[in-house]
């Protein structure tokens, strides 16, 4: 089994593209997807981490359920997802 202790979304898709996999990760809370660019490699877990790395920078993760969620998604005041803590309109 090939384990990094990395966590991601809980969806995300693999498609293999001639010696390349590329990734798409979804927000936990919509569809909101982000696709990475290909990563050679024999089999997909080899390149999981680097795609991560590469599509983590529009996801939040949130500090209380420890979901990964996208921008509109995200209470960056109290730093949890909106399923944890609502925003409200000021």
């Amino acid at each position: 089994m090939f384990t990094t202790g990395m966590t991601y979304p809980k969806k995300y898709i693999v498609t293999r593209i001639e010696n390349a996999y590329e990734y798409t990760f979804f927000c936990d809370v919509d569809d909101f997807g982000y696709t990475t660019k290909p990563y050679s490699g024999i089999i997909a877990e080899e390149t999981l981490e680097k795609a991560w790395q590469e599509a983590k920078a529009y996801f939040n993760r949130c500090h209380q359920c420890g979901a990964w969620v996208c921008d509109q998604h995200y209470n960056e005041d109290v730093m949890k997802c909106t399923s944890c803590n609502p925003k409200y309109p000021y």
